[in-house]
């Protein structure tokens, strides 16, 4: 299935240079790109109970042990004086339960600032530190064209899915590199603890409430971490070289400039690159109440 971009009618560089913009969800129009909430960081009945079945105390005492004098150690060995001191705890069975539920619950009451900070790191290092790709599988959608290419003025990039380009994941889980269907759902990312969102993390990179629906996204995500970008704005600008043979149309829109179209057109007759991309305009359809295509020339 191919995927398009669309496009201001000031954005010939995309094409003239072949390099595109992979944008940082700060930079988005959806005030909630890649915000998920999650109340805790984990459930603290849940963490208590795992760290009692965890608890080994063998690997401190041993060490505790090595840190004796000579002349103590010579007494008893290791063995022995771990099983003095467990024997020492499972007497005083009380005393250390009270001690651990009260390091419980000195958690338990950090638990709520300690989670909104950590959100706050988590969205921010993700608004600022991955970029993406927003392509989208409906080349007629006027709501599309109204809000992402002047309103009409401006044009479409038509990009072959089957391209290389689109498919360079580093591993199978790899969450960068590849480009993925867009899912739609009925409610905001919201989950009771940090650990649920860990266990779901695909949902929060490829995944946005039904508003957002008729754009049937595609995207594609890039690591931006220590990366230098090639504008400096409000929000800096990160430019990705595409190959030129990725790109299969232009679709201007109804409302596009001759000059637009005529830039567009040199650009492509000047590079051999380009030299199968074909090109549609956009017309209104009365009939049948959409906007269809044609061909340009």
């Amino acid at each position: 299935m191919p995927v398009y971009k669309y496009l201001q009618p000031e954005r010939l560089d995309v094409i003239r240079d072949a390099r595109i913009r992979f944008t940082q969800p700060n930079a988005l129009n959806d005030p909630f790109e890649m915000k998920p909430f999650f109340k805790t960081i984990f459930n603290m009945d849940t963490f208590s109970e795992r760290i009692r079945r965890q608890m080994d105390f063998r690997p401190v005492l041993l060490e505790k042990y090595e840190q004796m004098p000579r002349e103590v150690r010579k007494k008893f060995t290791s063995e022995q004086f771990m099983q003095l001191a467990l024997g020492h705890m499972e007497k005083n069975k009380d005393q250390y339960d009270a001690l651990f539920e009260s390091s419980v619950d000195e958690m338990r009451a950090a638990m709520p600032a300690l989670s909104e900070k950590l959100r706050a790191l988590l969205h921010g290092h993700l608004g600022r530190e991955v970029g993406i790709l927003s392509l989208s599988e409906a080349p007629t959608n006027d709501l599309m064209w109204a809000h992402y290419a002047g309103d009409h003025a401006g044009f479409l990039i038509e990009f072959d899915e089957a391209n290389d380009f689109f498919h360079c994941q580093r591993s199978e889980k790899d969450e960068f590199f590849h480009l993925r269907k867009v899912s739609y759902i009925d409610k905001r990312l919201n989950f009771e603890s940090l650990e649920q969102l860990i266990d779901d993390e695909n949902e929060l990179f490829v995944s946005k409430i039904n508003s957002w629906a008729y754009e049937k996204e595609w995207r594609m995500l890039v690591p931006l971490l220590n990366r230098v970008p090639e504008i400096n704005d409000v929000e800096p600008v990160h430019l990705f070289s595409f190959p030129r043979e990725a790109v299969r149309s232009v679709i201007f829109g109804c409302k596009s400039s001759v000059k637009l179209r005529n830039d567009v057109s040199a650009i492509l007759d000047g590079d051999t690159a380009y030299s199968k991309v074909r090109k549609f305009i956009t017309f209104i359809d009365l009939e049948h109440g959409d906007i269809a295509t044609k061909p340009y020339s």
